[in-house]
């Protein structure tokens, strides 16, 4: 049993170590940096940024960085009553026969934005925030 214990976490250490091999270390420290109490770290490289994905304070974050180790948007799932005011608002005037399928906040070098999936029978609408106080469609599509 011991054995077994052992060869376990020797797997799991270099697979862990596998995984942040292949990360720039600039990207490393700056992750480190920003989020010093991250944990349950994973990456994924994509041709032309870093993505992190992991828990900070209990949430799902994800942060995406520059092959420099610049930061270029924090993204976290956010319910709807942590929307601003106003947003709020706006979805229950507008759209209060849809149901919301995905939320999430974006934080980049522009500011805040908030992504909003709605969906009905027939239709599925994504949204993007202008602003803290009104939404534009980004993407619609018919459900098949």
């Amino acid at each position: 049993m011991l054995t077994v214990l052992i060869l376990f976490v020797i797997t799991i250490s270099t697979t862990f170590a596998k995984n942040t091999n292949r990360i720039d270390r600039r990207v490393l420290a700056t992750f480190k940096t920003e989020f010093v109490h991250a944990t349950d770290v994973s990456w994924e490289r994509q041709n032309i940024y870093y993505k992190a994905s992991f828990k900070l304070d209990g949430r799902s974050v994800m942060a995406y960085f520059t092959m420099e180790g610049e930061v270029l948007a924090v993204s976290r799932n956010i319910l709807s009553q942590q929307l601003p005011v106003q947003l709020q608002n706006e979805l229950r005037k507008g759209y209060s026969n849809y149901w919301i399928s995905d939320l999430f906040e974006l934080l980049t070098n522009d500011g805040t934005s908030y992504y909003v999936t709605i969906e009905d029978a027939d239709k599925k609408i994504v949204m993007k925030s202008t602003g803290n106080n009104a939404w534009g469609v980004y993407n619609k599509s018919r459900k098949d």
